[in-house]
C-alpha cells in the first residue's frame, strides 16, 4: 500500500472520530436533530422524582427515564413525518394550551416578576432546604405592614442602629429581642427562630439569611414590613439549591402570594379594563338574551351535549374585542366538554354578562396583548406548546400507529387462550349458610340447636344472625371460592361438604357455619371468557408493535445516550 492511500485511510480515520465525538460532553443525549442536555435532563428528572436528591435516584431508574423521554420524542418526530401534526383538532388544543399559557404569563412578567425576583425566589428554596436557626430584633412603626409601633419608620431605624452596635460589642441579642422586639409572640421567645421559616418577615430578610454564615450578625435590615437586626446562630450550607422550573414557579407564586398579592391584583384589575378599551370590547345585552333562551331550549331535550347545540344557536354573538367576534359557539368551545355541567353558574342575564365581561377582560384582552408583545416567541412559552403537541402526538401515534393495527385475528384469539388456558379457571367453590354472633357463648348454644336432627339452618339463621343484610336470605352465603381470604371460608374448605361446624371467630364475629356441596375445579369455555381473552391478545400484539416500532425509530431518529456522563451525574 502507498504512502498516499496509508495517508487517505489515516484522513478518514480522523474524519470519523471528530464525527464520532461530535457532541458536547454536556449532552447527555439526543435524537433526531434534538439534543438533550444535563441540564435539561435534571428538570426532567426534578419533575418526575420531585421528592428525591437527583444523587439518590438510582442510575437503572436514571436510564429508563431518559430511555423513555427518548423514545416517546422519536415517536412525536415520527407522527409528524406521518402529518398526523396537521390534524385540524389537534391543532385546537394546541392553539387553546398556547392561550392559557400567553393569558398567565403576560401578567407574571408585567406584574409578578416586578415584585418577585430570581434572588427571592432562590433565598426562599434555600431557607426551606436548609432550616436555619436565627435570633431576630423586629422593630415595628406605624406604616409597616407587618409589625405595627407607635413610632416613625425613621426612629425604628435609629433604634436597631444603636442595638446592631451594642450587640457589636457584645451585648447579648436575645436580651435586646426580649426588650426592645414590638412582636409579642417573638417578644415571648427571645427572637428565637428555630428554625426561620422563609417568608416569615420579609422577601429582603430571607435573601440576606440564605447568604449568612453561622453566628454572622446582620446590619439592620429596612422593610416596608418591618426593621430587623438578626444574628444568624447556625447555618449549615450556603451553596446553591438546585430548583427545577416548575419548582421556580411554584415558589414564586408562593412568595407573591403571601407579600404582594393585594397589590398585585389591584395593578392587574387595572391593566385588564385598560386592555379592554384598547381593544374595543363589547358584550352585547341582545345576544345575551338571545342565547339564554338557546341554552333554555338545548336543556330541555333528550340529553344534551355540548356538541348538540344547533349552528344557529352557535351562531349568535354575544360580544368581540379587537377582530374577534365571540360567538355562543366559542364560548361553549371554551369549557371543553364541561358547559352541560358548568352553565347553570350562569343561567340569568346578570350572570352571563358578568361572566363574559371577565372572559373578555381577563382572559382574551391578556391573550392579544400578549401576542401583540411577542411573548408567544419566548422559549418558555414556545417549549410548553411543542412539549404539549409532542404528547398529543405520542398519543395519536399509539392509538393509530400500535393500538389501531393490534386488533387479533380469531386465529390469535385462540392462540392466546390455548397459551394462557391456566388464567381461565373457575376455581373450586363450596355452598355456605352462617349465623354470625358477637358473643361467644350464645354461638356455642345456637351451634347445638343447628347440629339436633330436623333443625333448619336457615330458619336459625333468621331468627338468631346479627348480620341485618343475611336475614332475609337465611344466612346464605352462596358458593365461595377457595381463593378467598376470609377465615370462614378457609374452615369450611376444612370441614367439607354437608357439614356443621363452629363457633369460628373472625374479626368481631362467631359464626356458625352449614356446608353444602362443592363444586369442583372448572376451565372456562373461550365464549366464556372471548373479552377477557380478546384483551389479552391485543395487549400481547401491541407490545410487539411497540418494540418494533421502537427499533425502527432508534435506527431512523438516531437515539444516543452518553452513557458516561449519565453515570457521573449525581
Amino acid at each position: 500500500m502507498g504512502r498516499k492511500q496509508i495517508f487517505g485511510i489515516f484522513i478518514l480515520i480522523v474524519i470519523a472520530g471528530l464525527f464520532s465525538c461530535k457532541k458536547s460532553p454536556d449532552i447527555i443525549a439526543s435524537v433526531g436533530d434534538l439534543d438533550i442536555s444535563r441540564a435539561d435532563f435534571e428538570n426532567i428528572l426534578r419533575q418526575r422524582r420531585p421528592r428525591m436528591m437527583i444523587s439518590q435516584i438510582p442510575l437503572d431508574e436514571r436510564k429508563k427515564i431518559l430511555t423513555d423521554y427518548l423514545e416517546d420524542k422519536a415517536k412525536a418526530m415520527k407522527a409528524r413525518d406521518l402529518n398526523y401534526h396537521k390534524d385540524p383538532e389537534l391543532q385546537q388544543q394546541v392553539t387553546r394550551r398556547e392561550e392559557r399559557v400567553l393569558a398567565a404569563k403576560y401578567p407574571e412578567i408585567l406584574i409578578t416578576d416586578k415584585f418577585v425576583t430570581p434572588e427571592m425566589v432562590q433565598a426562599f428554596a434555600q431557607i426551606q432546604s436548609r432550616k436555619p436557626r436565627m435570633i431576630a430584633v423586629a422593630l415595628g412603626f406605624e406604616e409597616s405592614k407587618l409589625i405595627h409601633a407607635s413610632r416613625t419608620k425613621e426612629q425604628a431605624i435609629t433604634i436597631a442602629d444603636s442595638i446592631y452596635q451594642r450587640v457589636k460589642e457584645g451585648a447579648d441579642i436575645a436580651e435586646e429581642s426580649s426588650r426592645y422586639t414590638d412582636n409579642p409572640n417573638l417578644k415571648k421567645l427571645r427572637g428565637l427562630y428555630n428554625p426561620y421559616s422563609p417568608g416569615a418577615l420579609d422577601p429582603e430578610v430571607d435573601i440576606q439569611v440564605s447568604h449568612a454564615k453561622t453566628y454572622q450578625l446582620l446590619e439592620p435590615i429596612e422593610t416596608d414590613r418591618g426593621i430587623f437586626v438578626i444574628q444568624v446562630l447556625e447555618s449549615t450550607d450556603t451553596s446553591k439549591v438546585a430548583l427545577s422550573e416548575q419548582e421556580k414557579a411554584r415558589t414564586k407564586v408562593q412568595i407573591y402570594n403571601k407579600f404582594y398579592r393585594p397589590e398585585g391584583d389591584s395593578i392587574y384589575k387595572a391593566l385588564s379594563e385598560k386592555f379592554s378599551q384598547e381593544l374595543g370590547s363589547e358584550v352585547y345585552d341582545e345576544g345575551i338574551e338571545q342565547f339564554l333562551r338557546a341554552v333554555e331550549e338545548w336543556a330541555a331535550t333528550g340529553r344534551p351535549t355540548d356538541k348538540t347545540f344547533t349552528e344557529q344557536q352557535r351562531s349568535i354573538v354575544l360580544g368581540r374585542i379587537s377582530d374577534i367576534t365571540i360567538t355562543a359557539g366559542y364560548f361553549i368551545d371554551e369549557f371543553q366538554g364541561t358547559f352541560r355541567t358548568s352553565h347553570n353558574r350562569f343561567n340569568n342575564h346578570d350572570a352571563l354578562k358578568n361572566i363574559l365581561q371577565d372572559y373578555i377582560q381577563r382572559y382574551l384582552a391578556w391573550i392579544i396583548k400578549a401576542r401583540e408583545a411577542g411573548i408567544d416567541e419566548l422559549p418558555d412559552v414556545k417549549k410548553i406548546a411543542n412539549d404539549f403537541m409532542d404528547g398529543k402526538l405520542v398519543e395519536i401515534f399509539e392509538k393509530e400507529e400500535i393500538q389501531g393495527k393490534a386488533a387479533p385475528t380469531s386465529e390469535q384469539i385462540q392462540a392466546f387462550y390455548e397459551k394462557n388456558k391456566e388464567n381461565y379457571v373457575d376455581p373450586q367453590k363450596i355452598k355456605i349458610w352462617e349465623i354470625a354472633l358477637k358473643d361467644e357463648k350464645t354461638a356455642q348454644t345456637i351451634l347445638k340447636k343447628a347440629k339436633m336432627p330436623g333443625t333448619n339452618f336457615e330458619s336459625l339463621a333468621r331468627q338468631y344472625t346479627e348480620k341485618v343484610q343475611l336475614k332475609e336470605r337465611g344466612g346464605s352465603l352462596g358458593y365461595q371460592s377457595i381463593k378467598s381470604p376470609r377465615k370462614v371460608i378457609k374452615a369450611a374448605f376444612d370441614a367439607g361438604e354437608n357439614q356443621i361446624i363452629g363457633p369460628v371467630q373472625e374479626n368481631r364475629y362467631f359464626y356458625i357455619l352449614k356446608t353444602g356441596d362443592i363444586l369442583p375445579e372448572r376451565r372456562k369455555e373461550l365464549q366464556e371468557v372471548e373479552t377477557l381473552v380478546k384483551s389479552g391478545a391485543q395487549r400481547e400484539n401491541e407490545q410487539a408493535l411497540r418494540e418494533e416500532w421502537i427499533q425502527k425509530l432508534k435506527q431512523e431518529f438516531d437515539i444516543w445516550i452518553n452513557e458516561k456522563e449519565l453515570e457521573q451525574m449525581s
